[in-house]
């Protein structure tokens, strides 16, 4: 597997901003891989790196919620 440079110099809330950017700006990988002149294996492990990193983060905020109530 090639080095991925470009996951391991981005921040992970960069990384989750790339993801979101895909998800509401974008109907296909294609299009965003031109636009951000990355490979279409590039953009791929970034929106995966991305999805991952959000669903955490979503995980995490609904936890929050539960532990410190519902109208906090």
């Amino acid at each position: 597997m090639k080095n991925n440079n470009y996951i391991n110099e981005s921040t992970d809330k960069e990384i989750q901003a790339f993801y979101l950017d895909w998800v509401n700006n974008y109907l296909t990988v294609d299009v965003m891989a031109q636009d951000y002149v990355l490979s279409l294996e590039e953009t791929k492990e970034l929106i995966d790196k991305g999805r991952e990193l959000n669903n955490n983060n979503n995980k995490m905020e609904i936890i929050k919620w539960i532990v410190n109530g519902k109208e906090s």
